[in-house]
């Protein structure tokens, strides 16, 4: 009876602790398709600026952009432009749905 009661015991036990190492790999899997996520959206964001920017006659260069995850669909981040041979930050709001993006350009 002991033996039974201890096996039990020790399967509750393994089962535990895999569903615990499951947890931590989806965990990791789901940290790594959101970094995957936000750099693809910060290279979309970047190309949609520098476009933009082509298109209003702007001799700005827009060097890099820096986002975070606020909420839900929204982002916030930085962006790195160079104006009349200086460098400066400005600071940019994204919405992206997973299809469309829109971004606007914050007043310090």
């Amino acid at each position: 009876m002991k033996k039974v009661i201890y096996f039990v015991f020790l399967l509750i036990f393994l089962s535990c602790d895999e569903r615990s190492e499951d947890s931590e790999a989806k965990k990791a899997i789901e940290t790594v398709d959101e970094d995957r996520l936000l750099k693809n959206l910060e290279k979309s964001t970047l190309e949609s600026v520098k476009n933009e920017f082509q298109k209003k006659g702007y001799s700005y260069k827009v060097n890099k952009i820096t986002l975070v995850h606020k909420r839900g669909n929204e982002y916030s981040g930085i962006l790195n432009i160079t104006a009349y041979d200086q460098e400066t930050t400005m600071l940019i709001e994204v919405v992206c749905d997973g299809t469309n993006m829109i971004w606007q350009i914050k007043e310090h």
